[in-house]
């Protein structure tokens, strides 16, 4: 005995599609997490700090935010007037003079480095030709710039590309 169909628009058929929905919303979702996770690991994470500001060749001190340090790669993740949230990759064996600064200087304790090719980001404050153009990352304590000297530094000096 064969059950009688139901019409299209009928209840049965409504449970259906809202069932069949579910799933594919479910399936979507559990996706973007996957991504998310992925793209998020903290694997190989040494360090995560936040950061007083970003300092890029000629543009402002004005990009605080998130350093995280992984044992070959740099990411810092903060908020840009034009490209919204950014997360920079940089890898140490792309940074070309690596030095820290003592919180003795001016302006506090500091990673500072250069970058052999433009940046995404900041194409037009960036120019890699230029020696006197660096990046610069403010800690915001001196026990942040130990830290990263104990768990870091050693890393980059160690892969780091020489001009």
């Amino acid at each position: 005995m064969s059950l009688p169909s139901r019409a299209p628009g009928s209840r049965g058929s409504l449970l259906e599609q809202l069932a069949q929905c579910q799933a594919n919303s479910n399936d979507l979702i559990s996706g973007m997490k996957q991504t998310f996770s992925s793209r998020r690991s903290n694997e190989g994470l040494l360090l995560t700090l936040r950061t007083r500001y970003l300092h890029v060749g000629r543009c402002g001190d004005r990009f605080h935010g998130t350093a995280r340090f992984f044992a070959t790669e740099l990411h810092y993740a903060f908020d840009h007037p034009r490209h919204r949230r950014v997360e920079m990759l940089m890898k140490y064996a792309d940074m070309l003079e690596p030095r820290k600064i003592a919180a003795g200087d001016a302006g506090g304790p500091a990673f500072s480095f250069r970058i052999g090719r433009k940046l995404e980001y900041f194409d037009r404050e960036y120019d890699p030709q230029n020696p006197e153009h660096r990046l610069l990352l403010r800690f915001n304590t001196e026990a942040d710039l130990k830290r990263f000297s104990d768990l870091v530094y050693h890393k980059v000096r160690g892969v780091a590309g020489r001009p």
